[in-house]
C-alpha cells in the first residue's frame, strides 16, 4: 500500500515567509492605490460642484440676476449629488469660480483666476483661497426710513478684501454712502467696489428698498401694538395715555444708538395735548427733598424748587441722560400746569385742577402728575369717581406707574398748605407731605415737541420705539 507523503515543516515555514513577503510589497500598493481612489474621488466631487456653480451662474445671468455669490456648506443653491464637503465657493463679477473644500483629509484649492483644480493634504490654515468678492450680504433688501445702518455692512458680504471698498447710490447722483440713513424713500440701487493698486478687483450692486414707516405716536398707540398686559386709556381731554402692568410703551431717548437701556431707556405716558410724554425708567433719586426750604416755597415749583433746578443741571445739562444734542432739541421748555387740590381728591377733581389750572412753570424736566399715575391703571375700577387717597385704591391695580420705591413725588402742589406736596406710594394712595422730605423719589418726566414721530420698534425692552423727526 502506497503511503501519502505531506509536507514538511520546513516547507510550511517557507511558503508563510513567501506569503508574509508577498503581504509586505502587496499592502502599501494597495493602499495606495485606494488613496489614489479616494483622492481622485474627490477631485471629482470638486470639479461637479464647479460645475453645480457655474450652472447657477447660467440660470442668474437667463433670470438677470447677480452672478457674485458665496456658498457655504452646504452650499444651498447649487445643485449637486453625492457627499457634500466643508468649504465655500465663490463665484465673481465675471463669473470665475473659486473653492476651497475639505473633507479633513484633502483640501481642493482653485482661485478665480486658475483653470485647474489643485489637491493637497487639509490643514485649516493652508484650506483657503484669496480671490477677492463682494457678494449679496445677509441683511434684506426692505429698509425703514431715517434706519441708521452702515453700509456695505451686512448689505454685502465682502470677502478677501485687497485695497478699499466705496459705495455709491445709482439711483442718486452717484453720490458716495456710507449710511441707510443717507438713502431716500423708495428703491436705491447700491454698488460697492473694491479697488486695489488701481484696479477694480470686485464689484457688486443690489437694490435697497426704504420703506417710510414712520408714525404719528397716535398711530402706533393701538390696543393691537400695546401688548397683552397692556390698554389705550382716553382721558376727559382726548389724551391718549398708556395703561396696564406692562404695556408695549418703551422708547429709547437721549441716544443717537439704535439700541438703549439705563439712563436712555424711557417710556411713553401718552400723547398729551399733541406731544409725546416720556417718563424715565431710572430714578433720578430715591430720596431727595422736593424744596429743601419749604418755608419759603409758596406753592411755587418756579421760585425755583431746589428739585426744579436739580433736574435742570442733572437730567437736561447731562449727557449721561441726554447724549444726543438732535434729541435734545426736541425737549420742550414745557408750560407745566401744576393746579393742585386740598379735598374731595377723585381723579376727575385733580384732572380737573391740572388741566384749568393758570398756576404754571416752566422747564425741560419736571414729573408725573396725579393724572398721569392714575390713568396708568388698566382696572376696570378706577374710574373718575375714585378716591384716589383711599389706600389700596383701583386705580392703583395693573399700574406700570406704580411706584417701584416707597414713596415717590409728583409735580402737583397740596393746594391747602402752601409748603406741601402731593405723593404716590407704592401701598395704592397719593397723599401730601411737607416739600423738605428727603425719603421721596423722583423719575424724570420729559415734553416733546409734536412733530417727534416713531420711526421703528416694537415698544418693548428688546425692540423699543426709535424716534424720529
Amino acid at each position: 500500500m502506497n503511503k501519502e507523503k505531506g509536507f514538511t515543516l520546513i516547507e510550511l515555514l517557507a511558503v508563510i515567509v513567501i506569503l508574509a513577503i508577498i503581504a509586505l510589497i502587496a499592502t502599501p500598493m494597495v493602499l495606495s492605490m485606494i488613496e489614489k481612489a479616494r483622492k481622485s474621488a474627490f477631485m471629482d466631487s470638486a470639479y461637479g460642484i464647479i460645475a453645480a456653480a457655474e450652472l447657477a451662474v447660467a440660470e442668474n445671468m437667463l433670470e438677470e440676476k447677480a452672478i457674485e455669490n458665496v456658498y457655504e456648506a452646504p452650499f444651498e443653491g447649487l445643485k449637486f449629488g453625492g457627499t457634500k464637503p466643508e468649504g465655500i465657493v465663490m463665484v465673481d463679477k465675471e463669473g470665475k469660480i473659486a473653492i476651497a473644500l475639505h473633507n479633513n483629509k484633502w483640501c481642493a484649492i482653485k482661485e478665480a483666476t486658475e483653470s485647474e483644480v489643485r489637491i493637497i493634504e487639509y490643514k485649516k490654515e493652508n484650506c483657503k483661497i484669496e480671490t477677492p468678492i463682494i457678494a449679496e450680504g445677509s441683511s434684506g433688501e426692505e429698509i425703514e426710513l431715517g434706519l441708521e445702518s452702515a453700509i456695505p455692512g451686512n448689505y454685502f458680504d465682502i470677502r478677501n478684501q485687497k485695497g478699499t471698498v466705496t459705495c455709491v447710490n445709482l439711483s442718486d447722483e452717484n453720490k458716495e454712502v456710507t449710511n441707510t440713513s443717507e438713502l431716500k424713500e423708495g428703491k436705491n440701487c447700491i454698488k460697492c467696489n473694491m479697488v486695489y493698486e488701481n484696479q477694480l478687483v470686485a464689484s457688486f450692486t443690489r437694490t435697497l428698498k426704504v420703506k417710510n414707516n414712520i408714525k404719528s405716536p397716535e398711530e402706533i398707540m393701538t390696543e393691537e401694538a400695546v401688548g397683552t398686559e397692556g390698554i389705550i386709556r382716553i382721558d376727559t381731554s382726548g389724551n391718549k395715555r398708556y395703561a396696564g402692568s406692562n404695556p408695549n410703551n418703551y422708547v429709547c431717548f437721549g441716544t443717537d444708538a439704535t439700541t438703549c437701556s439705563g439712563k436712555q431707556l424711557w417710556r411713553i405716558i401718552g400723547v398729551v395735548n399733541g406731544n409725546l410724554k416720556l417718563i424715565s425708567t431710572e430714578y433720578y433719586s430715591t430720596g431727595i427733598a422736593y424744596d429743601g426750604n419749604p418755608s419759603n416755597y409758596n406753592n411755587s415749583w418756579t421760585r425755583p424748587a431746589s428739585l426744579n433746578t436739580t433736574l435742570h443741571n442733572n437730567v437736561y445739562n447731562s449727557t449721561t441722560w441726554i447724549n444726543s444734542t438732535t434729541q435734545k432739541g426736541w425737549m420742550l421748555n414745557n408750560r407745566w400746569k401744576l393746579g393742585g387740590i386740598g379735598s374731595n381728591e377723585t381723579l376727575l377733581n385733580f384732572e380737573t385742577a391740572e388741566k384749568d389750572s393758570d398756576f404754571t412753570t416752566s422747564n425741560y424736566v419736571g414729573m408725573m402728575t396725579i393724572t398721569d399715575i392714575a390713568y396708568g391703571s388698566s382696572d376696570s375700577g378706577c374710574t373718575l369717581s375714585t378716591t384716589l387717597t383711599v389706600g389700596s385704591n383701583a386705580c392703583f391695580n395693573s399700574n406700570w406707574l406704580k411706584p417701584t420705591i416707597n414713596y415717590e413725588w409728583t409735580i402737583i402742589p397740596y393746594s391747602s398748605l402752601t409748603y406741601t406736596v402731593w405723593f404716590v406710594s407704592s401701598s395704592g394712595r397719593v397723599s401730601w407731605t411737607n416739600a423738605s422730605y428727603t425719603n421721596y423719589g423722583v423719575r424724570p418726566v420729559v415734553i416733546l415737541d409734536s412733530n417727534v414721530k416713531i420711526k421703528s420698534g416694537k415698544g418693548t425692552t428688546s425692540e423699543p420705539y426709535l424716534l424720529s423727526q
